[in-house]
């Protein structure tokens, strides 16, 4: 769903359902939904898993050609295989280039130098910054995210060679667009009006909603029958062991006797 009407000091948020090729995959306050994804069979591809209103299309490549760019288990783009020359197949750990049939990079890595007749694919690490979280034959790694503290977001879990970085929201903030178990962007949370706070869906509206909450005050009255509880129990404890000493003392002092 989408935010069709936002709050107001007497209302809560109005919410409407995304229209049909359109999706929204978490808690929002975005006015309108994401378009899904279109699984070209043009470019190789082919629908895996159809769109619906709260989760993206995925796709998978056609018969003849590769994934060179996968992503949440499935594929953005992908490229047509070369017929392989006889004796060759194409393997699955393998790319196309050219007429050969070229070993892959492992993840952290990517290709420096092709494969040819004589010799097997070079590979280099990903420099500071990129990554590659699987075993590819690109010629780059893909730059890591940023999280900018000016638009609301700080790292969770920092980018390494292979796998990119997870960003989470700073205080004030709250996800516009989750991906991946973090965050690609966010708003800021609306100030709200005395008596409420900032509700755990990110959303100010009045105090009859779930959402909102009026602060309610600490009962240190509470506490007070807890604590004569205790200290009665400390005192008897306190008079047994009294009692019980004095009577060790005189039995001892008649024994001496």
């Amino acid at each position: 769903m989408h935010v069709n009407r936002h709050c107001t000091e007497f209302r809560s948020t109005s919410c409407a359902s995304c229209t049909e090729g359109t999706f929204q995959d978490g808690d929002n306050g975005r006015e309108q939904c994401f378009l899904c994804k279109h699984c070209d069979a043009g470019l190789g591809l082919m629908v895996k898993k159809s769109c619906s209103s709260t989760s993206d299309a995925v796709c998978e490549v056609l018969d003849g050609f590769f994934c060179s760019d996968s992503n949440r288990g499935g594929c953005r783009t992908a490229q047509r295989h070369t017929v392989c020359s006889p004796g060759q197949y194409i393997g699955q750990r393998e790319y196309r280039v050219g007429g050969e049939c070229c070993p892959t990079c492992p993840p952290g890595m990517y290709v420096s130098r092709h494969c040819t007749e004589y010799r097997s694919t070079s590979c280099a690490s990903c420099t500071e910054g990129t990554f590659q979280d699987g075993d590819n034959g690109r010629e780059q790694c893909f730059a890591c995210q940023h999280c900018d503290a000016g638009l609301g977001l700080k790292v969770k879990k920092s980018c390494s060679s292979t796998s990119d970085a997870v960003c989470e929201v700073l205080d004030g903030f709250f996800c516009s667009d989750s991906n991946r178990g973090g965050c690609r962007a966010a708003q800021r949370h609306t100030v709200c009006s005395p008596g409420q706070y900032i509700g755990q869906r990110g959303w100010c509206q009045n105090s009859s909603s779930e959402s909102i909450k009026p602060r309610t005050p600490f009962n240190y009255n509470s506490l007070f029958p807890l604590l004569s509880g205790v200290i009665l129990m400390a005192s008897m404890a306190a008079s047994i062991a009294i009692i019980y000493w004095k009577k060790k003392k005189k039995k001892k002092r008649q024994v001496l006797h």
